[in-house]
């Protein structure tokens, strides 16, 4: 398995196909195309010898002062999704401290993913909404932690 960071063409039924499998409702072709093109990028993680997409990650805003992720989803089916989403992650951060180290980060989490995600250094809004933002004092999540949590997925 490999991830990447993808700013161009990507293909939305693939993406359409992942969010299926995942649970999530299909979204219409021409606007999941629209919000691609419009996105600062995305983080893919793919099988290494098929190039199946198995998990995404797509991020948007100004990328002066906010940069909100959305879409975090990993095919459910694959052994090792949590592992997967540790990747996607990892990457994600990687290139938010390289290219927008002075942005204030958000991501539109899924229950399940707030465990992981307050791992990764992303607090809960203080006023209970799912959003989390990322400490940019402290980027790069404790992998020993994260590894001692069940998931549950």
């Amino acid at each position: 398995m490999f991830t990447s960071i993808e700013t161009g063409a990507m293909e939305p039924e693939a993406i359409n196909q992942l969010f299926q499998r995942a649970g999530m409702p299909a979204r219409d072709l021409d606007k999941l195309s629209t919000a691609l093109q419009n996105s600062l990028f995305c983080v893919t993680a793919r099988i290494l010898s098929t190039r199946e997409l198995v998990g995404f990650l797509r991020a948007d805003g100004d990328g002066v002062f906010n940069v909100t992720l959305w879409d975090f989803v990993v095919d459910p089916q694959l052994a090792n999704r949590d592992e997967t989403k540790e990747l996607l992650i990892d990457r994600l951060q990687r290139e938010v401290q390289r290219s927008f180290s002075r942005c204030s980060v958000s991501i539109l989490g899924q229950p399940k993913d707030l465990p992981l995600l307050r791992c990764a250094n992303f607090n809960a809004d203080q006023k209970g909404i799912r959003a989390m933002a990322l400490r940019q004092n402290s980027l790069g999540y404790r992998l020993r932690q994260l590894r001692r949590l069940n998931f549950g997925n």
